[in-house]
């Protein structure tokens, strides 16, 4: 093999968005030799760059606790997050706004001087917090907090490796023992490690409709499946309702909503009412249904539906959005004056890697923190906690990785033999099989399109054998689709257009394994 370079480490975080710069950082804090490396530079890779730099969290003041933390996110998740890990981010949310407050992230305030706060679709009281995007470009605000927690890294011995792709974690029957890399000029990297953290994020780019960064793929899903962890909730993607992409690609704050913003048809009728009882108030999951069925029905606009804050008052919009409303000032369009035109895109992957809440995978020296993971967020996520899931549970896997080191490593050559490797399934991420991908199993999924998109990736899947290569993505688009024919029902992101309605029977999550080389799936019951 063509390895360039051997490198030993103790602690091999693998991602360059918030969990990981985290989980490095908390690491190598604790005296540790860690490597972190990432397939774009570090802090502008995943989506971590394109968040909506808002977070969430329990400030403990007034009605804002973190048992109604716990409570909104469990309602939001339709049954099917684990409790454990949504009591660790409740009550830890609000160390996540203090830390981001230490390192120099900076928060926007109202003119007495205190954070603003705001009231996101989905949450029982205010409590988001958003991060002063003045200094950055609109469509990558979550660099106001990568960059100060970039920087706080740098200042430990950690080594930073950037456009490097880790093609397979190595394992022995002591569990872990480090992973393959290759950068852009099909050099190899091998890293000797006993502890890996995965942070690689979710699979959002193999949608043809996507706010996503290109990179996020889900080749960190097939990594983490073929080195023995097992994922859940796969079925279930999530949906941002208002996105923008023309004439440029925008998300539309959700918050808007709880200031006064209504969704219309073509025939500029409000709609919501007709599918949740909180109308415009409703989480992102029913929202997002709804559009997509008003445009499914023919009463959208090119594929879009119209978001109108016309009845939010101008002094208002202008002071709480002022980044958002001046954006769209550039192209010509007056939030005040100005419908605009909207439709969901794929927003976060809810499903991912089973973990504890010390962010193990159960893969001895394997940890896991980001959207990478299931079970946080169950059938639907709130605004505002992906990134405070990032800080924490990347948090933990540092502290986690850090402790209880065991066999020693031998440093050999790996025996995978480069041509069974090289193959990412990149290219298979072609303009066809993203938007096969949005048609077959984005928003209204039915037994029939799921069948059509599983043939599409069988067929796949066998060109692939032939010419012995793997396809990463493909197995994470296999895992997609087999898990949303298992569920038979429609239950929070998650919308079977043949199985309407919420089923008490499916009150639980379906797992999925590699067993020699092939897909497993079990459904497992909730205990209630």
């Amino acid at each position: 093999m063509n390895i360039i370079n051997t490198l030993q480490t103790d602690i091999l975080v693998i991602g360059g968005g918030l969990a990981g710069i985290t989980a490095a950082t908390t690491a190598a804090t604790r005296a540790r030799k860690v490597i972190l490396v990432s397939k774009e530079p570090i802090g502008y890779s995943g989506n971590s760059l394109v968040t909506g730099a808002g977070i969430s969290v329990a400030t403990q003041d007034h009605d804002n606790t973190v048992a109604a933390y716990y409570d909104d996110l469990l309602k939001s998740g339709k049954g099917l997050a684990n409790e454990k890990l949504v009591r660790k981010l409740a009550a830890e949310s609000f160390s996540v706004l203090q830390a981001m407050q230490e390192v120099g992230v900076k928060f926007v305030y109202d003119k007495n001087g205190s954070l603003k706060v705001r009231k996101p679709p989905g949450h029982s009281v205010a409590r988001n917090f958003t991060t002063d995007w003045n200094t950055v470009p609109y469509q990558n605000r979550g660099l106001t907090i990568t960059l100060p927690f970039l920087q706080k890294l740098t200042a430990t011995s950690t080594q930073l490796l950037e456009k490097i792709k880790i093609i397979k974690l190595l394992h022995d029957e002591h569990g872990i023992r480090g992973a393959l890399g290759v950068d852009r000029q099909k050099k190899y990297y091998h890293f000797i490690t006993r502890r890996i953290i995965l942070a690689t994020g979710g699979t959002g780019f193999i949608f043809a409709k996507t706010n996503n960064t290109s990179d996020a793929v889900g080749d960190g899903l097939a990594l983490a499946l073929e080195a023995g962890c097992r994922l859940q909730d796969m079925e279930q993607i999530q949906f941002y309702p208002t996105m923008m992409f023309e004439p440029e690609k925008i998300p539309i704050a959700g918050s808007l909503f709880g200031e006064g913003a209504i969704l219309l048809n073509k025939n500029k009728e409000a709609f919501m009412a007709r599918y949740d009882a909180q109308a415009d108030m409703a989480t992102r999951d029913k929202m997002a249904q709804a559009i997509f069925l008003e445009i499914q029905q023919g009463r959208g606009i090119d594929g879009c539906v119209y978001m109108d804050c016309q009845g939010i008052n101008k002094e208002k919009l202008q002071a709480r959005f002022a980044n958002l409303y001046k954006e769209l000032k550039r192209h010509k369009l007056d939030l005040t004056q100005n419908l605009i035109r909207i439709t969901p895109a794929v927003h976060f992957t809810l499903g991912g890697v089973v973990i504890d809440e010390k962010a193990y995978t159960g893969v001895p020296g394997l940890y896991a923190a980001g959207e990478i993971c299931g079970g946080v967020h169950g059938a639907n996520r709130l605004a505002g906690a992906a990134l405070v899931e990032a800080y924490i549970f990347g948090k933990q896997a540092g502290i986690s990785a850090s402790e209880n080191f065991g066999h020693a490593l031998k440093i050999h050559e790996p025996e995978v033999l480069p041509d069974k490797l090289f193959a990412l399934g990149q290219a298979q991420l072609t303009k066809e099989f993203r938007t096969a991908m949005w048609k077959n199993v984005s928003l209204i999924r039915s037994e029939h399109t799921l069948l059509e998109m599983q043939e599409y990736i069988n067929s796949l899947k066998a060109a692939l054998h032939a010419s012995r290569q793997r396809g990463l993505i493909l197995t994470v688009a296999e895992a997609i689709v087999e898990s949303a024919l298992l569920r038979k029902e429609s239950r929070g992101a998650h919308y079977r257009s043949d199985y309407p309605n919420l089923d008490t029977a499916f009150n639980g999550n379906i797992q999925c394994w590699l067993e020699d080389g092939e897909l497993q799936y079990k459904f497992r019951k909730k205990v209630q």
